[in-house]
C-alpha cells in the first residue's frame, strides 16, 4: 500500500502531522473501540445470542422434568431434544464467528499500533527525548500483546457472562421479593468491589509496568556491553544495580490492592451462598 494511502488509513481525521497531546488511557481505549466499532458491535450481538442459547440446556431440562411429571413421554421429549440440538449447533456457529471476528480485531490492533509507532518515531523532536532512552520507550510496544489477550477475553466471555447473570438475577427478582433484595445487595457488592476495592489497581499496574521495563532496559545494556563487562572482570556494581531495579519492581507490585480485591470477592461469594441457603432452605 502506498505511504499516503496508509497514512490516511492510520489517521482518517487528517491529524497525522498534528502535535500529539497527552491523553488518558481511558480515552485511548475509547478511541480503539471507536476504530473497530462495527466489528465490536457484531461481536457483542453474537456473544449475547450465544449466551442466550446456552441457557437452552437448563431450561430444556426443566421442560423435560415437567413433561415426564405430566405423564407425556416420547413425542414432546423428541421435539425438545431437537430444539435443544438446533439451538446448541447455532450457538456453536455463533461462537466460531465471534472467535474469527475477535482474531481480526486483534490483528488490526497489532498492525495499527506498529505502523503508527513506525510513522511517529522518525518525527519525534530530539528535545522531547533529553531525559528518555528511545529504545527503552519502543519496548513498550510489547504491551500490545497484553492488550490483545485482554481484548480477546473481554470480547469472548464478558458479554455472554454478563447477559446470563442479568437474566438469572432478573428471574430471581421476579420469583420473590426477598430474592429481589438479595439481587440488589449482590449488585451493590459488585459495584463496591470494582470502584472501591479496586480503585488503585490501574495506578499500581502502570507503576509495575514502568519498573519492569527499567529492568529490561538494564539487561539490554548488559547484553550490548557484554565484551567490556568481561574485560573488567565482572564488576560487582552490575549485580548491585540489578538488585536495586528488581527490588523497585517488587515493591511496585503492591499486593495490598490484589489482596483487598480478593478478600472482597470471597466475602461477596460467601454472603451470596449463605443467603441463598437461608432463603431456599
Amino acid at each position: 500500500m502506498p505511504a499516503d494511502s496508509l497514512t490516511k488509513v492510520l489517521y482518517p481525521a487528517g491529524d497525522a502531522n498534528q502535535k500529539e497531546k497527552p491523553t488518558s488511557p481511558y480515552y485511548r481505549l475509547w478511541r480503539m473501540i471507536v476504530e473497530d466499532k462495527q466489528d465490536l458491535f457484531l461481536i457483542l450481538i453474537y456473544s449475547s445470542l450465544g449466551g442466550v442459547l446456552s441457557l437452552a440446556v437448563p431450561l430444556s431440562t426443566q421442560m423435560v422434568v415437567n413433561t415426564i411429571a405430566a405423564g407425556f413421554f416420547l413425542q414432546p421429549i423428541t421435539v425438545i431434544a431437537g430444539l435443544v440440538l438446533g439451538g446448541l449447533l447455532f450457538a456453536a456457529v455463533l461462537r466460531l464467528l465471534t472467535i474469527w471476528l475477535v482474531e481480526l480485531v486483534r490483528q488490526r490492533v497489532f498492525n495499527r499500533i506498529a505502523l503508527r509507532i513506525a510513522y511517529r518515531v522518525p518525527r519525534i523532536q530530539h528535545s522531547q527525548l533529553s531525559r528518555e532512552y528511545l529504545p527503552d520507550l519502543v519496548n513498550r510496544f510489547f504491551d500490545v500483546i497484553t492488550v490483545q489477550g485482554n481484548f480477546a477475553n473481554l470480547l469472548l466471555d464478558v458479554p455472554a457472562a454478563t447477559l446470563q447473570i442479568l437474566i438469572g438475577l432478573t428471574l430471581m427478582a421476579l420469583y420473590s421479593p426477598y430474592l429481589l433484595a438479595f439481587v440488589l445487595i449482590v449488585i451493590a457488592f459488585v459495584l463496591c468491589e470494582v470502584f472501591l476495592l479496586g480503585y488503585s489497581g490501574y495506578k499500581t499496574r502502570s507503576n509495575e509496568t514502568s519498573k519492569r521495563y527499567l529492568v529490561a532496559e538494564w539487561l539490554e545494556e548488559l547484553g550490548r556491553c557484554e565484551t567490556s563487562i568481561k574485560l573488567n572482570k565482572f564488576p560487582m556494581h552490575i549485580l548491585e544495580r540489578t538488585d536495586s531495579l528488581v527490588f523497585d519492581y517488587t515493591g511496585a507490585r503492591q499486593l495490598v490492592c490484589q489482596r483487598r480485591a480478593r478478600c472482597g470477592e470471597r466475602t461477596k461469594n460467601r454472603f451470596a451462598r449463605r443467603t441463598r441457603l437461608t432463603i431456599f432452605g
